[in-house]
Formats: structure tokens, C-alpha cells, sequence
């Protein structure tokens, strides 16, 4: 708010702005010195915040001629005349609307042709804009609320991103741009034996959608020891291995003696894709376990699949009691990072809990294993 007050103006002449509803005394418009004849004086006063409020004379003096206009942040007069007014004014002060610029803009699940985005802001409504790097037009998607997802990408393509907030007819800056890349497709694959997967893309890898069903390594070896599932309750070993896939001790999993931790191994899995390790399942693990979990043949609690993993209930050989254990009820993947030369680390869920149990086991124990690739 504003007031510009005339020539003959005093000092000492005050006008009170009060809160209408409350009479808090919110400031003073208050000459601090006489006005030069000819020369207008302008004082402002902060109270800009969507109330009501009063103008109140409280000592105003000085001749008739002396004018004084009071200004909304517009600049629209309020309340206007010479120095005789002695009227409380009322006025709903509508302040301009401040539209903050969105921050904290971030990227998250980036597929071959979609990512979501997230940012922070105080609007109702945000513009986002996009384009590949190597473009020079923006395309914009209105009426956006975070988190929003960006599809109809291109694949292995990078793009810069942008956000905006829409308060009304009014709108931001735009924030500072984040740029991410887009991933290929994952594809099909098949292994020696011409036994083919599908996959798909959870954190940030190509996982194989079944468990591995091959008895070759691609170089045509053959694994030493394959395990079907076979039990006095599920006794039909070529329909379990069809449906669940093949079990493997961690040596032939890993078909080395001992990788380093974190290595890239491909081990049993077909050429170009490798061995899970301990980095791949903590990405995978990001991902409820229910939405891992198929949406069938667990005795209870099966999943929504909901990421297309298809986690199987695919059971375990133990050889400590040289049998099969645990089909329809429990998971269990090799990890390629061993713990010592006994032992390596494995991942099991079960259908009893909706969680992953990440622990260290002998390595000739018999699990499934799902091939990654980068």
C-alpha cells in the first residue's frame, strides 16, 4: 500500500492502517517531514496479505488544499481528497499473486519410453516442458501435478526437462532443467538349449521374466549338476522344471571358484547377460514384493505382478537333508557375490511375508537363478 501526499503536508500528520475485523494496529503512514510546496511526498506501507483493512485518521492537519491519495499495490486509489477527510476508509487488500518457481525437480523410474518426474512447489497446477538435447523445440503438457509420468520417449535418448508453475492467469519461472537418458528396450533372449525368455526393465537392468531352465552354459558345456524339483507331493520332475525352471548349486551358477564381490560374472547365463549381484538385487529389492510375486501357484498371499517380475514359487534343494524343499511356498535366487569360500549370498521370499530376506547360505544349496543385463 501505498499514500502520496501533496505540498503543505507537516510533520507529525499520521494516518493509522488497522486490521478491520481484529483493530490490530498493522503501521502508520507518518510525515517525517514538511512537504516542500510544489513537491508531492510517498510513503509505503507493507500489509499486503489478504484482509481487510482500515485507514484512520489520526493526526492530520494542515490547509485545505493539501491532497492525499492512498494506493492498493496496483496502484488503484483507495481513498483520495484534500487533508480535511476525517472518514475511516475499509478496503479488502487483494495482493498480487507471488507464483514461486517449482524446485526439487527429480527423475525417477526411467524406462525406454516413459520416466516419472517429481518436484516441490506451492501451485495447484504446473506446466512441464521437454525436449531431447540435440532438439531446439520444447514440448509442453499442461495442467501437470507431481509426480507426473513423461511417456512417448524414444529410446537411448537424452532429454532435458523443465517445470512451471500456473497460479491462475499468472505463472513462474521456469525451474533450473534436469536431464536424464532413456534405456533400450529389453529384449528377448534364449539360451544353448533354445529355451527363450522375456524381460523386462527393473532398476535400471533387463531381468529375464522366468527362472533359468537351461543344462548348457553358451559355450555348449554341459552343467554339471542340474536339479529338478521332485518331492512326494509334487513327484512329476519334467512338469516342475517346465513351470519353475531348474535349480543349480552356486558353483555352477557362477561356473568360477570365487568372483570378487560386485564383479559382473556371466557365469550359466546365455552370452551378453550375467549373474545378479548384490548391487542388482538391492535395486530390484526397491520394488514391494508383492508386486515381484505372480499372481498364481503360491499357497497363500501371491502377488500382483504388478512389475512383470513373476517371481515363482520355485523351492530349494537342501543337501544337508539331500531333498527337495518348500515349492508353492518359497523363492530363492543366487546372488554372484560369495562370502567365503563356503558360502554366498542368496535372496528368498516366501508367502508368509511380504518382504525380501537377503542372507548367506552353503553354495551347494540348490536355487533358482534370473539372469540380468545392463
Amino acid at each position: 500500500m501505498q499514500s502520496d501526499c501533496g505540498d503543505d503536508w507537516p510533520v507529525g500528520n499520521r494516518m493509522n492502517v488497522l486490521d478491520a475485523r481484529t483493530f490490530e494496529l498493522l503501521g502508520m503512514i507518518v510525515n517525517t517531514s514538511d512537504a516542500v510546496q510544489g513537491e508531492a511526498q510517498s510513503h509505503t506501507l507493507a500489509v499486503c496479505d489478504g484482509r481487510q483493512i482500515a485507514f484512520v485518521r489520526d493526526s492530520f492537519f494542515g490547509s485545505d488544499e493539501t491532497s492525499c491519495s492512498i494506493k492498493d499495490p496496483e496502484g488503484v486509489i483507495i481513498r483520495a481528497g484534500n487533508a480535511g477527510f476525517e472518514d475511516t476508509v475499509y478496503y479488502t487488500m487483494s495482493c498480487p499473486v507471488v507464483c514461486e518457481t517449482p524446485v526439487d525437480l527429480a527423475i525417477s523410474e526411467i524406462g525406454f519410453n516413459s520416466a516419472v518426474l517429481f518436484w516441490t512447489g506451492t501451485a495447484a497446477d504446473y506446466n512441464v516442458q521437454y525436449k531431447a538435447t540435440t532438439a531446439t523445440e520444447w514440448q509442453t503438457v499442461a495442467n501437470s501435478t507431481s509426480p507426473m509420468t513423461l511417456s512417448g520417449l524414444l529410446a537411448e535418448t537424452e532429454y532435458e526437462v523443465q517445470v512451471q508453475s500456473v497460479c491462475g492467469t499468472n505463472t513462474s519461472q521456469w525451474s533450473a532443467p534436469d536431464t536424464f537418458k532413456t534405456y533400450a528396450p529389453c529384449s528377448d533372449v534364449q539360451d544353448y538349449d533354445d529355451n527363450n525368455y522375456t524381460s523386462v526393465r527393473l532398476g535400471g537392468k533387463c531381468w529375464m521374466t522366468s527362472n533359468l531352465r537351461t543344462t548348457h552354459y553358451a559355450d555348449g558345456r554341459e552343467v554339471s549338476n542340474v536339479l529338478k524339483y521332485q518331492s512326494p507331493e509334487n513327484p512329476d520332475a519334467e512338469a516342475n522344471a517346465a513351470l519353475y525352471g531348474l535349480l543349480y548349486d552356486w558353483y555352477d551358477a557362477l561356473d568360477v571358484e570365487r568372483p570378487t564381490k560386485g564383479t559382473q560374472v556371466q557365469g550359466i547365463c546365455p552370452a551378453e547377460w550375467r549373474m545378479p549381484n548384490e548391487e542388482d538385487f538391492a535395486a530390484l529389492s526397491a520394488n514391494d514384493v508383492n508386486t515381484l510375486r505372480s499372481t498364481n501357484l503360491w499357497i497363500t498371499n501371491p502377488g500382483s505382478n504388478a512389475t512383470g517380475f513373476n517371481m515363482l514359487p520355485s523351492g530349494q534343494f537342501n543337501p544337508d537333508k539331500n531333498r527337495y524343499e518348500n515349492l508353492l511356498g518359497n523363492a530363492y535366487f543366487w546372488s554372484a557375490d560369495s562370502s567365503s569360500e563356503t558360502m554366498a549370498h542368496a535372496h528368498m521370499a516366501d508367502c508368509h511375508c511380504y518382504m525380501w530376506y537377503d542372507f548367506v547360505t552353503l553354495k551347494n544349496y540348490g536355487f533358482s537363478v534370473r539372469c540380468v543385463k545392463d
